[in-house]
């Protein structure tokens, strides 16, 4: 019982680390279109900007959370 726990655990964390991974992948991605300037309609490039920065923070709170279990 206590092993299958550790093992579901140990899943838990790495899915956690792996949407963490991907949250700061689209925080580059949408990064990239906030800059890209005016071929991306302003609309698009306001929401990237705040995505940015959202998408960022997620992944660093996710982070700092996993590394204290």
């Amino acid at each position: 019982m206590r092993r299958l726990q550790h093992e579901a655990k140990s899943l838990a964390r790495e899915h956690i680390e792996l949407l963490a991974a991907k949250l700061s992948e689209v925080s580059l991605l949408s990064g990239e279109i906030a800059e890209g300037g005016e071929i991306y309609p302003v609309g698009v490039r306001e929401l990237s900007r705040r995505l940015t920065e959202e998408a960022n923070m997620t992944a660093l709170t996710l982070t700092a959370i996993i590394d204290r279990t």
